[in-house]
């Protein structure tokens, strides 16, 4: 198991492909500068790439030790139970099946469809109230409004 690794990396070595090979050569040709400045590129890019890896990896390691911290802080013996549920060996009749994991992501989809389809009507029933309530107060009289009499042919008894 030891040597397997080791005659891959020979193997890698000693039978390289043509582009590799062409590029190699490319590079250890030293007396035309546009070789040595093109391996100076790739090594200043190389190393660009490895600080942006140390640096990510920095965060993300402050990140988590944050958290541990933050969950060091929690006194979990102050916690104090309240109440406990118990179940009868003959109650187990009422209560569902346990659930799967593709049920539960069914059921969520159907709900999020059925939220989506209700939010979609509510707002196409508002858009439609707006709009004829617009039309009313446009239209002036739609015989939503009161008739006013100043009192003239009104009868009187004396």
């Amino acid at each position: 198991a030891y040597f397997t690794p080791l005659v891959k990396q020979y193997q890698k070595v000693l039978l390289l492909d043509s582009a590799t090979r062409q590029r190699l050569e490319a590079d250890a040709d030293a007396s035309s500068g546009a070789g040595a400045a093109a391996v100076l590129q790739r090594v200043q890019e190389r190393a660009a790439w490895n600080r942006e890896q140390e640096r990510i990896k920095k965060e993300q390691d402050e990140a988590a030790d944050a958290e541990r911290v933050l969950f060091a802080t929690i006194d979990w013996h102050d916690f104090v139970i309240v109440g406990a549920i118990e179940f009868l060996e003959d109650e187990g009749g009422d209560l569902p099946p346990p659930l799967k994991l593709e049920d539960l992501g069914t059921r969520l989809r159907a709900q999020e469809r059925y939220e989506a389809e209700r939010q979609h009507k509510d707002a196409a029933a508002a858009a439609a109230a707006s709009s004829a309530a617009a039309a009313s107060s446009a239209g002036g009289g739609g015989g939503d409004e009161m008739d006013v009499s100043d009192g003239s042919d009104m009868e009187m008894d004396e």
